[in-house]
């Protein structure tokens, strides 16, 4: 199989190294072998950013430079297809040279159809990046490392029939290296299976049952293994591919959500803030002209977040004369419902231009339990006092633009620009960022 990525060359000092060793890689591929499965990929990247640290007051810009260098394999033999790629890059920052790290990607695919009736697939992942800046109310300059790994395998039977049957099961892990409460160690797990029908090529629909256990951890980060908690969620999934034309295709889902939260710690001050409703997605592509694509994108989807929020005067006085408190725990719960659009246009045969806009509501909702005790009768109960209730925005807008030189060099620059506002667990702030990058593939053939 042709390979079909684009690769990223520069000729900077800490690249060196990494691009004498697939310099080296390349140059002993056959160039006369028309399927030759290794590709090596290099990538310089320069960013810009106004906010690096996503205050609300007095921000930080700085400019990062990442070098990157892949080597993959992408092959085909009759029916499998194998895919495997290792990508080291080194991140370097000019005003805060605290944050400078080198990180790592590898993945790996698998696809295979046996007979005429079943397929199958696998995925494993893992990288190691600079943690993101955006989660919490307060912002730390400090370097924080996130690990994460993801494994995933599908299989399906019935291909070629009006009905099929799919079974899915998926891991996930990440973890950080810096003692922060607002960065939890986390693990999750889904197994699913969904029957599907398709009257034909074009149209299809499905039902499915995912269940999902999880865990959040921030015992073995800060100590504070109270709020280590345990998650269950269960799906009952409605979803529909539907190809209008050969220019617009659509593809739906929509799901009965319940989750339900359980504290790992006998002394818990979390708060059980399940949820159940309608979540779903919705994704349209529509390209009316061979240059121009349009996207369109909505989903909503919930997710439990622990938080401390000790208000002792309201909850006496909530509770009233008579009884006494033992204990009380705290939470929180969100639900995201988001939208964006998109637009490419291939202006010619080497220059692609795209614009991309979303806007997501992130209401957030804390939620006060009780645990008492009855001072006339003894008995233990449990009061839940109303929460505050917030909603926050996060709006983006992107514009970007390709120009391919040649099959094997192209060069890409973006400008994106981000507004947050606050809510109850996040600071509000606005970033602008400029990013460049030129891009150089390696492979037989070219």
């Amino acid at each position: 199989m042709t390979a079909r990525r684009t690769v990223q060359l520069t000729w900077t000092r800490a690249a060196a190294p990494l691009a004498a060793a697939a310099a080296l890689a390349c140059g002993v591929q056959d160039a006369a072998a028309d399927n030759w499965p290794v590709y090596v990929t290099g990538t310089e990247r320069v960013t810009h950013d106004s906010n690096l640290f996503r205050r609300d007051k007095d921000p930080e810009s700085d400019t990062q430079s990442s070098t990157e260098v892949t080597v993959g394999l992408d092959k085909s033999y009759g029916r499998q297809t194998y895919q495997a790629s290792l990508t080291g890059s080194v991140n370097r920052f000019a005003n805060n040279d605290q944050l400078n790290n080198n990180g790592f990607q590898a993945l790996g695919n698998f696809a295979t159809t046996i007979g005429k009736d079943i397929s199958l697939t696998a995925g494993i992942g893992r990288s190691r990046a600079l943690a993101s800046f955006d989660n919490g109310t307060e912002r730390s300059t400090a370097k924080n490392i996130r690990d994460s790994s993801n494994y995933a395998v599908n299989a399906r039977y019935g291909l070629y029939g009006k009905i099929s049957v799919g079974a899915a099961a998926s891991h996930f892990e990440q973890d950080y290296t810096a003692t922060s409460g607002i960065y939890p160690e986390q693990k999750s797990s889904s197994y699913g299976v969904d029957v599907r029908y398709s009257p034909h090529d074009l149209l299809s629909f499905g039902v499915g049952l995912r269940h999902s256990p999880g865990s959040t951890s921030y015992g073995e980060s800060n100590g504070n293994s109270e709020l280590d908690y345990d998650t269950r969620t269960n799906n009952l999934d409605f979803s529909t591919s539907w190809r209008v034309t050969g220019l617009s295709a659509l593809s739906a889902r929509l799901s009965y959500t319940k989750q339900s939260r359980d504290s790992r710690a006998p002394d818990s001050i979390l708060l059980d803030n399940g949820y159940k409703g309608w979540t779903g997605s919705l994704d349209w592509r529509y390209a009316p002209r061979g240059r121009v694509t349009y996207t369109l994108r909505a989903s909503r989807d919930t997710s439990n977040n622990s938080s401390l929020y000790d208000d002792h005067a309201y909850l006496e006085e909530v509770i009233g004369a008579g009884k006494a408190r033992e204990s009380n725990e705290f939470g929180d719960s969100r639900i995201n419902t988001a939208i964006g659009a998109g637009v490419d246009w291939d202006a010619t045969a080497k220059i692609r231009i795209g614009a991309d806009a979303s806007l997501t509501y992130l209401k957030t909702q804390r939620t006060t339990k009780v645990n008492y005790i009855d001072i006339r009768t003894q008995r233990p109960g449990v009061y839940y006092a109303p929460g505050e209730e917030q909603t926050g925005r996060l709006g983006s807008v992107g514009l970007n633009a390709t120009y391919s030189a040649q099959r094997w060099l192209s060069l890409s620059c973006g400008l994106s620009y981000a507004k947050r506002s606050a809510d109850l667990f996040t600071e509000a702030y606005k970033n602008t960022s400029v990013s460049c990058s030129a891009s150089a593939t390696l492979n037989a053939q070219n």
